[in-house]
């Protein structure tokens, strides 16, 4: 998860957007270590340059995971919805809700 978060920081941060969102659809927790042995430390690391390049952050992820993914999107300073499944209609309706995705 580190390493999604941190290719995704790094796109964004190479090109110059206007209102960069990135969004995080996931299902899991981190289990694999970027730069530690831990991998939701490097996850928070990860996370934590998003909110000081003003990039907004959005995390949709399941319910078993919700303290996980908060810690990531507070580190981003960003916005987390939580579902049962990742469906569809409810994947939209999250985007829709975040404001940032007009339907």
């Amino acid at each position: 998860l580190a390493l999604a978060i941190e290719k995704g920081f790094e796109y964004m941060n190479a090109k110059k957007l206007k209102n960069p969102l990135m969004i995080l659809i996931t299902d899991g927790i981190p289990t694999v270590p970027l730069w530690s042995n831990d991998p939701l430390k490097d996850s928070i690391n990860a996370a934590e340059k998003i909110s000081k390049k003003k990039i907004d952050f959005f995390c949709i992820g399941l319910q078993p995971n919700k303290d996980c993914l908060s810690k990531i999107t507070k580190a981003a300073k960003g916005k987390l919805y939580v579902v049962e499944e990742l469906r569809k209609d409810d994947l939209l309706y999250a985007l829709v809700k975040s404001g940032k995705i007009i339907k």
